[in-house]
């Protein structure tokens, strides 16, 4: 049996990262088919993550303020009353700040002028012919934007330990 070529061992699937603001959406994309790497497919990959997540939120919401504080004595006042789950998935309440269908048409997308530091915000957009001529890596980040909205921002997550 003849020993299995060094073209066969090569990975297939590239994981990029979408981001705008604190969301990210984590797609893996086939990288052996020449069209799963189009402007067109990647739109449409990440406005389908979009919409199977529920919808993508156009003003951020602010993490909530710690109800406790610095000091660890708790009030019994100011206790929040937990909600019930069942009463929240039997209500959709539909929120003016999410849009639910999502079009790959609304949809831009950028690529960071320097790999190492994508958390500068400084992109160059996208379009075909662009993209042809870059390679990409697994988990390389791509910022996307929303209608009408005219730059790209990202936010790296802050983890508090």
């Amino acid at each position: 049996m003849p020993p299995k070529s060094k073209a066969s061992k090569q990975n297939t699937i590239s994981i990029l990262k979408f981001k705008r603001g604190k969301t990210t959406y984590v797609i893996p994309f086939d990288t052996s088919v020449k069209s799963a790497l189009s402007l067109d497919n990647l739109k449409a990959s990440l406005a389908d993550a979009i919409v199977a997540s529920g919808g993508l939120e156009l003003v951020e919401k602010d993490e909530p303020q710690d109800p406790i504080g610095d000091d660890d004595e708790i009030d019994e006042d100011d206790i929040p009353v937990p909600k019930s789950e069942f009463e929240d998935d039997m209500l959709e309440i539909d929120d003016p700040n999410v849009v639910k269908d999502v079009s790959a048409v609304d949809i831009r997308l950028a690529v960071p002028r320097d790999k190492t530091t994508p958390y500068s915000n400084d992109w160059l957009e996208v379009d075909d012919s662009a993209l042809s001529s870059i390679e990409f890596n697994d988990y390389d980040i791509l910022a996307f934007s929303y209608g009408t909205e005219d730059n790209f921002n990202i936010i790296e997550a802050a983890y508090d330990e």
